[in-house]
């Protein structure tokens, strides 16, 4: 027989943008003990709605078509660049040719990484100095 936990994981693939259901998921994770997912589960909309203006406020390409023409930046991209960038174990965006989102990425990477991590439950890892990093030197 399939748990509560997998009820409710079916119930929100139908309907993830359904707030009502996260909220009662959350609370079901809250008395199993799992306060870390409950506090995703209810933050949800919050980052959806970030994430939109995020892509919103934000072009893609340059004036003279380098990129191509300018437009506006879709979801689908941003996610899929996100994505690429977790499985390279990258903080930046810009490092898989995205240099056109640079300067606006810069600036606000910390919390998109949260609302990312808030809608996908992937984390991005900040690598800082001093920190052991995937790569080796070969000096």
């Amino acid at each position: 027989m399939i748990d509560d936990n997998q009820k409710f994981l079916e119930a929100i693939a139908a309907r993830p943008d359904d707030q009502t259901l996260r909220s009662i998921y959350a609370d079901y994770l809250d008395e199993h003990d799992m306060p870390e997912e409950a506090t995703r589960q209810r933050r949800y909309t919050e980052a959806n709605e970030w994430m939109e203006k995020f892509c919103e406020d934000r072009w893609t390409g340059d004036d003279e078509g380098y990129y191509g023409a300018r437009r506006q930046l879709t979801r689908e991209e941003l996610m899929q660049a996100a994505d690429e960038a977790i499985e390279g174990n990258e903080y930046e965006i810009t490092q898989h040719g995205r240099e056109d989102l640079r300067n606006d990425f810069y600036e606000q990477q910390d919390t998109f990484w949260e609302m990312y991590y808030i809608l996908t439950g992937k984390r991005a890892v900040k690598f800082e100095y001093g920190m052991p990093t995937p790569y080796s030197c070969s000096c």
